[in-house]
């Protein structure tokens, strides 16, 4: 929606000094998450799991070695001692899995007592085929450019050119992205243009309401798109038409049928971007989007799960909470076919000032190492399964809601448990570098 591009263009951007973690997670045999308690240090952690501080470093992207307390770890062992706390159920949830796998993997009943020090055994998921995407936004620099496709290049195998916006007669506005076009096609990878209603009011619904309802702009419209994918060898396009009315559902479905028709003649596909919906009527102001209609024309679509908690829109909270993304996705899955589904991670978090009310967006390495800067404790919201920790600066009291190694393995459990398609993420120089890790670990991608 229209709000969305407010946190789009003011993510921040943290580029790790350690390697990237793709290559220490392929070569791990097992994992499991640690949480940091006072006193910890990477040494100390490293020892405990019987491994290195670089190899802890590098499969959490860590920039330098200081931690905070209820930090979220993946470590190289199958296996955890049982710390202060530690219950089955909260191990399980820690893992994104329920507590009777966990308690069969270690003979135990979900309410047996754990002693501290013996040691529980993390059933091993098999990684499951996945496919990929992430949004790209040139960024003027061509070697940077260059060095970011590469470092998503055996990750990713489709991606979001953004963004190419739309003129008042329904015609494409003309743009370059740089090395990117050719670069991905040499890396094997597949671009595709965003089309987009961004104008400098953000994401505007009335511009596109101007050229859906009248027919000459609409189909001036379909057939600047088939011109722009002939052009240039793209496979399909990339809709991410936000903002749209409840009004607007009868014209945005006659669009998408009247491109459907002209791309599919010519071999081209539609991915549609669409907000969250948990019933066909829910949340009323997404009437638009017809989830059955979209799933019916598109080839893909990326369900935007996130931003249930977003500046200046509403108060504090959590991006993506578990029990409305799981709702969303069993939604979707009853009206479209779960090999067109795809869901969107957040990669960012949001930083919210309590005195003023006011928020602003930050990558999750940026989340992690603010933290760890101000000495904040980490802590876990059971209930939307996502972190957050508390600072004060000038006086001002903050809280910042993220996603960690605990929040998005029970994400991932989802998207296996579900059987959808793929996921892909906004954006891609948003590093987050414990995502990309738990990411090799639990998926293969194709």
């Amino acid at each position: 929606m229209m709000r969305r591009v407010w946190c789009r263009l003011l993510v921040l951007v943290v580029v790790t000094a350690f390697a990237v973690p793709s290559a220490a997670a392929q070569k791990t045999d097992g994992w499991a998450i640690d949480v940091v308690q006072l006193g910890d240090t990477l040494s100390v952690i490293a020892k405990r799991h019987g491994t290195t501080w670089k190899r802890l470093a590098q499969l959490n992207g860590l920039s330098r070695p200081h931690l905070t307390p209820g930090q979220a770890l993946i470590v190289p062992r199958s296996s955890l001692p049982v710390r202060s706390g530690d219950t089955l159920w909260e191990l399980a949830m820690r893992h994104g899995m329920a507590v009777s796998p966990l308690g069969h993997a270690n003979d135990l009943r979900a309410e047996h007592s754990l002693v501290s020090g013996e040691r529980i055994r993390i059933p091993q998921p098999a990684r499951s085929p996945i496919d990929a995407g992430l949004f790209f936004v040139p960024s003027g620099n061509d070697a940077k450019d260059r060095a970011l496709l590469a470092r998503y290049r055996s990750m990713v195998r489709r991606v979001g050119l953004f963004d190419v916006r739309i003129n008042a007669n329904g015609s494409l506005q003309v743009r370059s992205f740089g090395p990117a076009t050719t670069l991905l096609r040499k890396q094997g990878q597949w671009p595709y243009p965003v089309v987009t209603n961004l104008t400098n009011k953000g994401f505007d619904d009335e511009h596109i309401r101007h050229i859906l309802s009248d027919p000459a702009r609409r189909r001036t419209l379909v057939d600047s798109i088939w011109h722009l994918l002939k052009a240039n060898g793209f496979p399909g396009v990339m809709l991410d038409i936000e903002g749209l009315k409840p009004k607007d559902r009868v014209l945005y479905t006659q669009f998408l049928r009247d491109l459907s028709a002209k791309l599919r003649r010519s071999g081209m596909e539609i991915a549609v971007s669409v907000p969250p919906k948990q019933r066909a009527d829910m949340p009323t102001h997404a009437g638009a989007y017809d989830y059955r209609a979209i799933g019916k024309y598109a080839n893909r679509v990326f369900v935007m799960a996130y931003d249930w908690y977003i500046p200046p829109f509403t108060g504090p909270g959590p991006v993506a909470p578990y029990p409305q993304v799981m709702a969303t996705m069993a939604y979707a899955s009853k009206v479209i076919s779960l090999k067109k589904l795809y869901l969107g991670i957040p990669m960012y978090g949001y930083d919210w000032n309590l005195a003023t009310g006011k928020g602003r967006a930050l990558s999750q390495q940026k989340a992690l190492e603010q933290a760890i800067d101000h000495g904040a404790t980490i802590r876990f919201d059971h209930r939307s399964r996502t972190p957050y920790y508390q600072y004060a600066v000038n006086g001002q009291k903050h809280v910042v809601w993220f996603e960690d190694a605990r929040s998005l393995a029970s994400k991932f459990a989802l998207v296996k448990r579900y059987k959808w398609a793929g996921m892909g993420g906004w954006q891609m120089n948003l590093f987050f570098p414990q995502g990309e890790t738990l990411f090799w670990l639990v998926f293969r991608p194709l």
